[in-house]
């Protein structure tokens, strides 16, 4: 997992690669069979259940907190495959791996972080 050689980014109307800010929404998803990673833009999160070993990983949205942007997610441990151990080596996986697939999704969506500086900030926060 040290880089998504095999992502594949899909902008979902009325999502383009330069709006919305507000609401934008991410979701990652991973191909256990394949090992292909799967990145989804659009302003809302898919509702239909994943199939064929496919699970999202991670979903993330800008929203605001404060009055500053923030890049607000959630992890998915669980693919509903109702093994405990398998879920266990993925929180530790995903636990390590975590911040360089934040910076996957960020890196994906470039064109519209320099369309909107102002996230740049957000991205590289610390607090």
């Amino acid at each position: 997992m040290d880089h998504l050689d095999n992502l594949s980014i899909n902008i979902i109307p009325p999502a383009t690669d330069l709006n919305p800010l507000q609401g934008r929404k991410y979701t990652l998803t991973h191909s256990e069979a394949t090992g292909e990673w799967y990145l989804s833009i659009g302003t809302q999160f898919p509702f239909t259940k994943l199939t064929n070993g496919l699970f999202s990983v991670i979903e993330a949205e800008w929203t605001t907190k404060m009055g500053e942007y923030i890049l607000l997610g959630r992890i998915n441990i669980n693919s509903d495959s109702y093994n405990d151990k398998l879920d266990q080596v993925r929180y530790m996986i995903y636990q390590k791996e975590l911040p360089q697939l934040i910076a996957h999704i960020i890196d994906a969506d470039k064109r519209f972080l320099h369309y909107h500086p102002l996230l740049l900030d957000a991205c590289t926060d610390t607090h």
